[in-house]
């Protein structure tokens, strides 16, 4: 069995997983030759190949899913911590109250703003 020290990561699982993958399992299955019914025929052969090549893609995808949660947009929070973490059975009660009202359409029209210029640079 073979655990990755993720906090060799900063506590990111995708480069972790993705140095793994390339350090010891593709390696590994590299090495690998006892294969058995599936070497004695070129349809097996192609679905060897075909596996080793499916765990080579697998890094490709690992990157590309971290750089779309490095590029992700984080959204700006309140200063009131009621706002960032509105409970839905006071929803109703804070409805009512119009500063916090105000509050919430700011930070929305901030959002707003982010979101629009993100989708302005892609």
């Amino acid at each position: 069995m073979q655990f990755i020290d993720i906090s060799k990561y900063d506590g990111r699982v995708l480069p972790a997983l993705r140095d793994h993958f390339r350090k010891i399992v593709i390696p590994q299955i590299g090495k690998y030759d006892q294969w058995g019914p599936l070497k004695e025929n070129k349809q097996g052969v192609r679905q060897i190949e075909a596996f080793r090549r499916t765990l080579r893609d697998f890094e490709s995808y690992l990157n590309s899913a971290q750089m779309n949660i490095d590029g992700a947009v984080k959204l700006i929070d309140s200063e009131n911590p009621k706002v960032n973490n509105i409970d839905p059975a006071e929803s109703e009660e804070l409805a009512k109250d119009p500063e916090f009202v105000k509050e919430v359409e700011s930070i929305v029209q901030e959002w707003a703003k982010q979101i629009e210029q993100v989708t302005l640079y892609r």
